[in-house]
């Protein structure tokens, strides 16, 4: 669970935020997971509570590297206030290098991705 608090020095903003992170884990690489913010801002008297309904997968790449993607939709069971939005929906991809990270070529966009991709087609030639 992640808490924070903001407060702006031109009394604008008065905002707490709270954001419990839960995932349960399928197999085969795939998960459930909820992680919706929870915003009470007391200046503007503007609440939103959603609640996260998301899946998710993460695949093992040749080169070792990790690939996890995400959607999740977050509908406010409850909202008050001028502003407070309806729902929300995240989607997120990532690659991360879980071994093997030294120089420059480790960078963890796109090319390495694809360098891993055709790392693996180099030993899976169809």
């Amino acid at each position: 669970m992640l808490g924070t608090y903001q407060h702006t020095l031109g009394a604008s903003t008065s905002l707490t935020a709270v954001q419990p992170y839960i995932t349960y884990n399928l197999g085969d690489g795939y998960y459930l997971r909820t992680s919706g913010i929870m915003q009470f801002n007391t200046r503007t008297n503007t609440s939103v509570i959603p609640i996260g309904i998301g899946a998710g997968k993460v695949i093992q790449l040749p080169g070792g590297y990790t690939l996890n993607a995400y959607a999740e939709a977050q509908p406010s069971v409850y909202r008050a206030g001028d502003g407070a939005p309806n729902g929300a929906l995240r989607a997120s991809r990532g690659a991360l290098a879980t071994e093997g990270v030294h120089g420059p070529d480790n960078a963890l966009g796109s090319s390495a991705v694809a360098k891993a991709q055709a790392n693996h087609n180099d030993h899976n030639p169809r």
